[in-house]
């Protein structure tokens, strides 16, 4: 019974997605297109927070979706060769307004060695950091958000490429590092005013399961966060070298 109640929960919020999206973004759109063109600088500001508490609830649902999307196998593994610093450089683009907005500095590197074409799941890669990245820069008030990407090791034209994502903020307490991943699972930090959200985490932590990836944490309260994430990708023959082949 608990297993076809779950099945019916998943299935019923899979399909209620368009239905709750579609309002959600209408509002969003009206009250930015209203704040763009708005004189009045009080109602500017209201409009604003508008605008942001609707981008926000928007952002959940999207994260929810994708729960209930990996958790039901609505979305299979679509391992393909893709350009890795290509897709690198087009999340350091949509990040990038994150960070100027609370006036942080990013960085993003890109080791020579680590191979450009490489075959693995892009969407999935690309969740996993831009979760994490997101979450550095919510927690960050100040300081640096970096990320870096290094080739670790190869055999059998299989490469185990590194992922680290950093941050200045105010850090996790050791105590309560192993509960960031659990799904739906909230941490106050020492400071008492940064609730951490576990369901973006949660995202990660299940997206590279399937990846057969794995993450590791070193955070301290007041002095930052980061996250390194182990990724096996499979080397595409462009790659390799003559000897090699």
């Amino acid at each position: 019974m608990a297993e076809a109640a779950n099945v019916a929960k998943t299935s019923f919020l899979y399909n209620m997605q368009h239905d709750l999206r579609t309002p959600f973004s209408g509002i969003l759109g009206l009250a930015e297109f209203i704040e763009r063109s708005e004189p009045d600088l009080r109602r500017k500001e209201q409009l604003h927070y508008i605008s942001q508490s609707a981008r926000t609830l928007l952002n959940h649902l999207n994260q929810i979706f994708e729960v209930v999307s990996l958790e039901s196998g609505e979305m299979p593994l679509l391992e393909k060769s893709f350009h890795l610093p290509k897709l690198i450089e087009e999340i350091q683009k949509m990040m990038l307004p994150a960070t100027k907005e609370k006036s942080l500095g990013f960085e993003v590197t890109v080791s020579p060695n680590t191979p450009e074409h490489v075959i693995g799941d892009q969407n999935r890669i690309e969740r996993i950091l831009i979760n994490l990245l997101s979450n550095a820069i919510k927690f960050t008030e100040q300081g640096t958000i970096k990320l870096s990407v290094e080739w670790v090791s190869s055999h059998k034209k299989k490469a185990i490429i590194q992922f680290l994502v950093e941050d200045t903020g105010s850090g996790i307490p050791e105590e309560k590092q192993n509960l960031i991943f659990e799904q739906f699972k909230s941490t106050d930090l020492s400071s008492g005013n940064f609730p951490v959200k576990g369901l973006g985490l949660r995202l990660v932590k299940r997206s590279l399961d399937e990846l057969g990836g794995e993450v590791h944490l070193t955070s301290h309260p007041g002095k930052g966060t980061t996250f390194k994430v182990l990724i096996l990708f499979e080397e595409t023959l462009v790659t390799l070298s003559e000897e090699e082949l």
